[in-house]
């Protein structure tokens, strides 16, 4: 129809003659939809805004987006769409009384373009397109909003259902965010959304010719800034925001963002911080800022993982206020003017590691405080560092099968520069530690001095210092600039050359003290620089101790001048000194503390060669063995060799060798391979779990002696990793002694994957023979608390036993397997595997109530998880809904199947279909006069009568 017809039935409505519309039908429609404004106020209803809010919330993101599709594609293909032109100089949007809301755009236009196939192409691509000069939105008492809509929402835990699963619940007082008022305002926004739709030549329905291809939103704002009044108080502006968002068919999206510079101001007396410790807080000022800002985002179609690049050419972060991080009893206070700036490759994360390396620069200048087991220790800090040409890199290897994660911490080279730093009593002028990729460089401290009476202070402190030390060293200052070559990540104080070494006398000196600087300074400072040699080594604990053993070494430093020699041992890890060169090891100083430095050269090795074993074939697999195993015989005298093989182990691809286990027997020269790895991780205590799990896996295909053979390669007193030694136990036959081994680990980590399935194999075997409830009760709760945290074996333990001969397992093990599937449920499928467990749980067992309890919960949720089901599912269920009502009152003839299959979706509103448990009851009442269902429909009439009642 033409424009003029479509402005009559416009005119029609402004009158307020009344006219019939039916869009779906519609036998005119305008070319071209052109709507101009002075103003427009819109009006927000509370229970509005939160029923919109909640259809949204309780739908998953790809769902919405799905349906969204599936409305528009239907729409274009039976043309009801037509271009759209909307302008207004003020949109004012207002909030009721208990939904404290205001929105104020200027210059707002918005248009809906390229809505219809042209003749010649059957493609269409609709676009939205919104523009606005300046929007500023206002929002008060957000945050209780916020909770009131979470509180809505929230589901009852399934786990509730089950004993001694409650929910944890932390009684501990927590600070929380709040915003009494919230302020956005956003300058020049342009922003586009559009959905590429193409032919659909494998539909025959008329309805359907269009598919989506892709889908895009671009964002460009000149200037976005948010301001909250509450907790925390802060400004934050963005300048020259750019995004764009793209999604393919696949469903694997891409985000680009960038913006030109950034300011953030925040202060807060208490504030939580997003880790894992729940008691830590921030409180104080601080501001930072960034210049030329750059986030990349992809996540794949399956949603596995989101690779991340985030970089800036400046990123600035500084102390306003002293700025409190932590609790009572681990923390640290930051002085004021305390700067940190950062540049490059700020992080990088994908699929198994995260990569940092930025050029990193900390300055400050004011009094610090470490707060440690509750003490705090102050401390003057002032300093200039840098960061150049280093990496940091988290590797991550979580096993699905075992549900054990691995993470694995490492550095490289670097340059790190210290300049004109006072920490306590000690100042340097330049401190500078470089490191090429070979682990070869240098290590200078440039005019450090040491105030002798502050160190005089800090040692008496632990024993009382001695007359003639004092005599020696009060009231003076210690200045030497020194070098030292590093050579494959060891320091060689053989090596080590004092280029200055001068005491001074402090002003409050007396004249007896600087006749000893004097003394000091003309004997002993010319002999120390040209006759003194350190040197590092390991001394045995006892004479008769002369075992390579490192529990029975102890560090020494030796200091020699001339013809006298003195030693003195050392308060470090035996790690710390390389076992073959007797130098410092920085390698093992970092090792120590769960950081690994490693050659690049090496990394690129080994992950290389990890990367071939998890594909998994028998060919690839043995020449990456042959190679790992060649290059540890290399690598074996280096000093970064414990950190390679542990890296090499902790990101170890046992699913890989499980798997291909499971299809063929290995072939020799691989299982011997394997076999010198075992033997290999068994020498290093960080590494001897993977080595006992890699031969758990392969006892299959070991004959008895061998595999006892392998186990014999890690003898007990080596062991002091407590996790190796209940797999130890368990491997060797001593179960009883493995049970209380992982018990005791389960103790301190009640959800430790690995040692929840072991323990509960353990236990379940015991259960079969005495029935006892609580053993299995116990059993079951390890291998829940696994299978949520990943573990698939776990999973599969819980389904294994619910082919159980013990009934009352057997029960146990189709309650927690359904227990498993609702909390974790995503679709449909779940929740009907979860139903089928529950129907499997018998009568007669303990397990039934809980199971009763379990549909209660699921019942509670029902308006709260939604799966849409897919369009041909939908009409088949629509059919049988449309049957079902032409049944009315006639619920006996009903066929029982149907009667039940839509009496249990209406119960827990499952599969589309509303949630009604009135007519849900009287549907399973039907069923249940059916032989073959009235076991199905028992638990679920039961919980029908609760609800009624």
């Amino acid at each position: 129809m033409a424009k003029a017809a479509w402005g009559e039935i416009l005119e029609t409505l402004s009158e307020g003659r009344s006219t019939t519309i039916d869009p779906r039908n519609m036998t005119f429609k305008p070319e071209d939809l052109r709507v101009n404004s002075q103003s427009i106020t819109v009006g927000l209803h509370r229970d509005a805004a939160r029923a919109v809010a909640r259809v949204v919330l309780i739908h998953n993101e790809s769902s919405v987006l799905d349906e969204a599709s599936n409305l528009l594609e239907e729409a274009i293909a039976k043309k009801w769409l037509f271009p759209v032109h909307i302008g207004c100089n003020i949109l004012l949007v207002k909030g009721d009384e208990e939904l404290p809301f205001a929105a104020h755009v200027d210059q707002l236009k918005m248009e809906l373009t390229d809505v219809s196939t042209a003749s010649e192409s059957p493609d269409c691509k609709p676009t939205l397109t919104i523009d606005a000069n300046h929007t500023e939105l206002h929002l008060q008492q957000g945050s209780d909003l916020a909770r009131e809509m979470a509180k809505e929402l929230s589901t009852k835990d399934p786990l509730s259902a089950l004993t001694g699963l409650s929910s944890e619940t932390d009684n501990r007082m927590k600070p929380e965010l709040h915003s009494q008022q919230l302020t956005i305002n956003l300058r020049n926004l342009h922003g586009e959304v559009s959905q590429s739709l193409t032919q659909n030549s494998s539909s025959h329905d008329v309805h359907q010719k269009l598919l989506t291809q892709n889908r895009h939103a671009k964002v460009n704002i000149q200037t976005v800034s948010f301001i909250n009044e509450g907790l925390p108080a802060c400004v934050f502006q963005l300048n020259g925001l750019n995004c764009h968002i793209k999604q393919d068919q696949q469903k694997s999206v891409t985000v680009n963002a960038s913006s030109h510079s950034g300011e953030l101001d925040l202060k807060s007396e208490i504030l939580p911080l997003p880790t894992e410790m729940s008691a830590s807080i921030l409180n104080g000022q601080a501001s930072a800022g960034y210049t030329d800002l750059n986030i990349n985002l992809k996540r794949p179609a399956d949603g596995a993982y989101l690779e991340t690049d985030v970089t800036a050419v400046s990123m600035t972060a500084k102390v306003k206020d002293t700025l409190n991080v932590g609790d009572l009893k681990s923390g640290a206070s930051f002085p004021n003017e305390m700067t940190m700036q950062a540049s490059g490759t700020l992080f990088h994360c994908d699929k198994d590691k995260v990569f940092v390396s930025p050029q990193l620069q900390f300055s400050g200048n004011s009094n610090a405080v470490i707060i440690k087991d509750g003490l705090p220790i102050p401390f003057y800090l002032k300093t200039d560092a840098q960061i150049k040409d280093a990496s940091y890199i988290q590797f991550s290897n979580k096993s699905s099968f075992s549900g054990n994660k691995n993470t694995t911490r490492v550095v490289s080279g670097g340059d790190y520069s210290i300049k004109d730093t006072i920490i306590g009593p000690a100042k340097i002028n330049l401190l500078n530690l470089s490191m090429d990729k070979n682990l070869n460089g240098h290590f200078k401290a440039d005019k450090a001095s040491v105030d002798l009476d502050k160190t005089l202070q800090i040692m008496g402190k632990n024993k009382p210092v001695s007359w003639y030390t004092k005599l020696f060293l009060k009231k003076k200052k210690l200045a030497c600039s020194l070098e030292t070559p590093i050579y494959e990540g060891n320091i060689d104080l053989k090596r080590l050359k004092i280029k200055k070494l001068k005491f001074t006398p402090t002003t409050r000196a007396s004249l007896l003290d600087r006749i000893i600087c004097k003394a000091l300074n003309w004997f002993i400072c010319p002999i120390l620089k040209h006759y003194c040699k350190l040197s590092t080594k390991l001394r045995p604990t006892s004479k008769k101790g002369k075992q390579k053993n490192q529990r029975n070494l102890i560090p020494v430093l030796s200091i020699k001048v001339g013809p006298f020699r003195a030693r003195f041992d050392l308060p470090i890890p035996t790690s710390m000194i390389d076992h073959h060169s007797r130098r410092l090891s920085i390698a093992g100083a970092l090792h120590e503390y769960g950081i690994q430095l490693i050659r690049p050269g090496y990394m690129e090795l080994i992950t290389s060669q990890l990367d071939a074993i998890r594909k998994g074939l028998p060919d690839s697999m043995e020449k990456a063995l042959t190679s790992l195993l060649q290059f540890s015989k290399d690598a074996l005298n280096t000093p970064d060799y414990s950190g390679a093989v542990t890296l090499m182990a902790q990101q170890w691809p046992l699913d890989s060798i499980a798997a291909l286990l499971t299809t063929k027997t290995l072939p020799a020269e691989l299982m011997n391979n394997l076999l010198a790895i075992i033997k290999l991780f068994s020498s290093l205590k960080e590494t001897q779990v993977t080595a006992l799990l890699l031969a758990s896996t392969l006892k299959p295909q070991l004959t008895a002696d061998k595999f006892q053979q392998v186990i014999s390669d890690i003898p007990t007193e080596r062991i002091n990793d407590p996790l190796a030694l209940a797999l130890h136990y368990e491997l060797t036959g001593s179960l009883r002694k493995a049970k209380s081994a992982y018990e005791e680990l389960l103790a301190n980590i009640p959800d430790h994957p690995i040692a929840g399935v072991r323990a509960a194999c353990l236990l379940l075997a015991e259960a079969e023979r005495n029935g006892d409830s609580d053993i299995i009760t116990t059993a079951m709760n390890y291998l829940l608390k696994s299978a949520l945290n990943g573990n698939e074996s776990a999973k599969m333990v819980i389904l294994a036993f619910t082919n159980s001969k013990d009934p009352a397992v057997r029960s146990y093990a189709h309650l927690y397997a359904a227990a498993w599937y609702l909390k974790t449920e995503k679709n449909q499928k779940d929740f009907l595997k979860a139903i089928d467990h529950i129907e499997s749980t018998a009568q007669s067992t303990d397990a039934y109530q809980q199971a009763l309890q379990l549909l209660e919960c699921r019942q509670h949720n029902a308006q709260l998880i939604v799966h849409p089901p897919s369009k041909e599912r939908s009409k088949g269920l629509q059919a049988r809904m449309r049957s079902m009502n032409t049944y009315n009152s006639k619920t006996h003839s009903i066929p029982a199947a149907d009667a039940y299959s839509l009496g249990v979706r209406m119960l827990y509103g499952a599969d589309g279909i509303p949630y009604n448990p009135n007519q849900a009851m009287q549907l399973l009442q039907r069923a249940s006069e059916d032989g073959d269902y009235e076991n199905r429909t028992r638990l679920h009439l039961q919980l029908c009568n609760l609800v009624s009642g």
